[in-house]
């Protein structure tokens, strides 16, 4: 046997002392700790993905909560609408009471106007100026070829 070929015998020798010496200064894992810190990390894993789905469910229940308002607005508009003869498009508020006094105050604005244009008192006789309708020359010419061709009246 030659040096060269103790040399590499050696070097793998002090290779393997090292590798030796390593495992010998790691600590050695328990099985029973390695276990429990894999369940831990499941669970926080579990809870990591729990808490997303709770946040998305808080989400989803504001965003539902929110058009169960909207709609319970819309239906308070539509009521006073018909319980006081207003539009409900002209109905603003945000609130139940908001919108019912909105529109008591449009129908009193309404029935204000109502009783400025009424006429103040009975029509009479004469101021209706439409007492021979206007009609068309056509119906006009119609009537006068089957009347025989007589005259027109004065007033058409």
């Amino acid at each position: 046997m030659t040096d060269t070929d103790a040399q590499p015998q050696s070097a793998v020798d002090a290779i393997a002392e090292v590798v030796e010496q390593k495992l010998a200064d790691e600590p050695t894992v328990d099985p029973a700790a390695e276990s429990a810190t894999l369940e831990r990390l499941d669970f926080e894993r579990q809870i990591a993905e729990l808490s997303e789905k709770y946040s998305g469910a808080e989400q989803e229940i504001a965003r539902r909560e929110q058009t169960i308002n909207r709609l319970q607005l819309t239906q308070a508009r539509s009521e006073a609408a018909r319980d006081l003869g207003v539009k409900p498009d002209l109905i603003k508020g945000g609130s139940t009471e908001e919108i019912e006094a909105h529109a008591k105050e449009l129908k009193a604005w309404k029935e204000e106007i109502e009783a400025k244009n009424r006429p103040r008192g009975p029509l009479r006789s004469g101021s209706n100026r439409m007492e021979y309708p206007v009609q068309p020359a056509r119906i006009r010419a119609a009537q006068m070829l089957r009347d025989g061709g007589g005259m027109p009246p004065a007033r058409w």
